[in-house]
């Protein structure tokens, strides 16, 4: 996972998200993306993007998952 400069920020690894020392900050289950600690975070239902608290928070048009996914973790 790279910031817009090009800078590594974490990776993906199968169903784990890590930054970039690769200490584990969060998972991925499907469509809900949840952190370190098993808190959900939000999750994804098509382009639609919602927090935690089932709120709205944006919409992902054309985002592939991955990108949403990066969006949640690092900028959020």
């Amino acid at each position: 996972i790279h910031d817009g400069s090009g800078r590594q920020i974490g990776r993906i690894d199968g169903d784990r998200v890590y930054n970039a020392s690769g200490t584990p900050i969060g998972r991925i289950d499907a469509d809900r993306l949840y952190s370190a600690s098993g808190t959900q975070m939000g999750r994804i239902d098509g382009e639609r993007i919602y927090d935690g608290s089932g709120r709205q928070i944006g919409r992902a048009d054309g985002l592939r998952r991955m990108q949403i996914i990066i969006f949640f973790y690092f900028f959020m």
